[in-house]
């Protein structure tokens, strides 16, 4: 038996050794009045942080972005300062917050998993819907601010790349990237506006490959 099995075994022992001698000796729990309950209101429901990124709002103050998944999935904005946050719903839509970016302009861009597309102004506490992934495509993956000034993602399952106009708020289909990748998941942008976009198509048999010879080797170099 390993020490912390052990030392799990005797918790437990002595826990039982202890219930038992109270319950022989008669001893019992005191239990408070039902008048003294305090209702504390609804728990917070278990949610997960799936995107994340910092930036300023349109007032020039710096914020923490974090996106959340839930059956109502939302986009929470601190101030790193106060530590104050502001919850932004994202119009009842459920599923993950998959791409978060924080623009130039002050405002937010968020995509979530069922395919919309939101713009978020903390400062004037607006979320605002711009549509959804190009036609046939399930999600825009993640967004990126290139130098034009719009924002640019990859989507599934056409590998197709995505350009939200930061002026009109349009999102344009600018065509596969790949005909035979699925996944586009994260882009890098270029200083030159002529030149905006690199991309990278995930290929997620090779990456979980790659992944487990790396596991196989520390696993091997440990024993």
């Amino acid at each position: 038996m390993s020490n912390w099995a052990a030392l799990t075994a005797s918790v437990v022992v002595i826990g039982g050794v202890v219930r038992f001698a109270a319950a022989e000796n008669g001893m019992a729990l005191e239990v408070a009045p039902k008048d003294h309950w305090d209702n504390l209101g609804v728990p917070v429901r278990r949610s997960h942080i799936y995107s994340q990124t910092v930036g300023h709002d349109t007032a020039g103050r710096e914020v923490l972005y974090f996106g959340f998944s839930d059956s109502k999935v939302f986009v929470l904005a601190l101030d790193p300062r106060t530590g104050r946050g502001k919850q932004l719903n994202l119009l009842g839509r459920g599923g993950q917050v998959w791409g978060l970016c924080a623009h130039s302009s002050g405002k937010a861009y968020a995509s979530i998993g069922s395919g919309e597309i939101f713009v978020l102004d903390v400062a004037a506490d607006h979320v605002g819907l711009l549509g959804r992934a190009p036609k046939g495509e399930d999600v825009v993956w993640e967004l990126y601010e290139a130098a034009d000034g719009n924002l640019y993602g990859g989507t599934y399952p056409h590998a197709k790349l995505a350009r939200v106009n930061a002026q009109t708020g349009a999102i344009e289909d600018l065509g596969r990237m790949d005909p035979e990748q699925m996944y586009v998941r994260t882009i890098a942008t270029k200083d030159k506006p002529t030149f905006p976009i690199w991309f990278t198509p995930c290929v997620f048999r090779e990456a979980v490959s790659f992944i487990d010879g790396i596991l196989s080797s520390l696993m091997l170099s440990a024993s």
